[in-house]
């Protein structure tokens, strides 16, 4: 059975290449290319701002608005 000399870990010829630096070594690339550039982060965050800002008074206005015809349709 080879030995890995880096993390000293056992395993067969089979898989060829340790399979726990592999897997740290997969993760490392799997973080680097789900983390977006801060450019497209910061444009994600401003629109989802932008969003609530916007549209929270515009439903309170919207609800207000439902009440005020409510009100003036039952007297």
């Amino acid at each position: 059975m080879p030995f890995c000399k880096e993390c000293g870990t056992f395993y067969t010829r089979s898989i060829g290449i340790c399979p726990k630096c592999n897997e740290a070594e997969l993760l490392k690339m799997h973080k680097e290319e789900a983390c977006p550039n801060d450019e497209e982060h910061k444009q994600k965050a401003k629109a989802s701002w932008l969003k609530l800002i916007l549209g929270l008074p515009a439903f309170i206005l919207f609800i207000a608005g439902l009440y005020y015809i409510w009100h003036s349709l039952s007297r």
